[in-house]
């Protein structure tokens, strides 16, 4: 029954339905692009090897967060933007937000601007990473497209990109408050957050995290922000880490 319901949640929001379904028996080179049509307007185009992003936000809404008023958002943060498309879901949902993305890897920047291009999204892309790090650090570009992050010792497949810390992106969104931030930045937001003051927790109301580590360290920033004055739990989603954490007084 959940599969029968999740093909019509499928077939509901998606018009390329049958093409997406069809993409799981075809085996595409690793640049390839495939478009969608989506039913609330959006055009996209995906790579195939991350073509599972697609439903990750539109389907599944996995960063979403319970309570959230996204009609009233005026600032949006997307850290990890990949090709564009949770910019583009957050804009379809809050046409009044400005949406601020971060998105490092050339390919992934480039992919990203055509979809916000055709879309006639006014989103801001700014094509550096955030982490407790500035200046040129190493990417590591291994594996499929949506999973691209800063860098281990042992990387091998690796480019240089710009990365800046909390602070200056602050500093460069201007915006006293973020409604709402996205964050799935494939391992950096430990050091992420190892950089963030309490302050700088306190200036979003509402965060959701993919954490790419243990549980115990995900409960030990779970406990940081409910310290910080959020409402947070982890959640699990399809064996994939999260943390969803409303300021209470938002």
């Amino acid at each position: 029954m959940n599969a029968i319901r999740r093909a019509l949640d499928l077939i509901f929001y998606n018009k390329d339905w049958f093409r997406y379904i069809a993409a799981r028996r075809i085996k595409y080179a690793d640049d390839s692009l495939l478009r969608f049509r989506l039913r609330n307007g959006l055009k996209v185009e995906v790579r195939a090897d991350a073509r599972f992003v697609l439903n990750e936000i539109f389907l599944d809404r996995v960063y979403d967060v319970d309570g959230l008023d996204w009609g009233s958002m005026r600032n949006i943060l997307d850290l990890g933007g990949n090709m564009g498309l949770f910019a583009l879901y957050a804009w379809s949902r809050a046409r009044d937000a400005t949406i601020h993305s971060f998105e490092p890897e050339p390919g992934n920047a480039a992919l990203f601007r055509r979809n916000i291009d055709q879309n006639n999204a006014p989103v801001k892309l700014h094509q550096v990473a955030v982490s407790d790090k500035t200046g040129v650090v190493r990417f590591s570009i291994g594996g499929n497209s949506a999973e691209y992050k800063l860098a281990r010792e042992d990387d091998e497949d690796t480019i240089e990109v710009e990365a800046i810390t909390p602070t200056q992106m602050f500093d460069l969104i201007d915006a006293d408050e973020i409604d709402f931030a996205k964050i799935d930045i494939e391992g950096g937001e430990r050091g992420l957050f190892a950089a963030c003051t309490d302050d700088q927790l306190r200036r979003f109301k509402a965060i959701a995290i993919e954490w790419h580590y243990q549980v115990p360290e995900l409960e030990e920033l779970a406990m940081r922000f409910r310290d910080a004055g959020f409402d947070a739990q982890p959640v699990l989603i399809d064996h994939i880490r999260y943390l969803k954490a409303i300021r209470r007084d938002a």
